[in-house]
């Protein structure tokens, strides 16, 4: 993968992780019990998400050959 298209996608998935923590910490206002929760896992299941592909983005490259 180019080095410039992983930059972009490293700059990506970190701006949704980020997203997703800033999110997940508004929940823990005063909101319905049904909303607050659904919330809560739809934004741990995104910043989850993100965190793999930032894992992914950082492993090693394989030569090619």
């Amino acid at each position: 993968m180019n080095l410039a298209l992983r930059i972009v996608l490293y700059l990506l998935l970190a701006g949704a992780l980020l997203f997703c923590v800033s999110g997940f910490t508004a929940t823990f206002e005063p909101i319905e019990p049904a909303v607050r929760m659904t919330m809560r896992v739809l934004y741990g299941l995104g910043a989850m998400l993100a965190a793999v592909g930032l894992t992914v983005l950082k492993l090693p490259r394989r030569p090619r050959g």
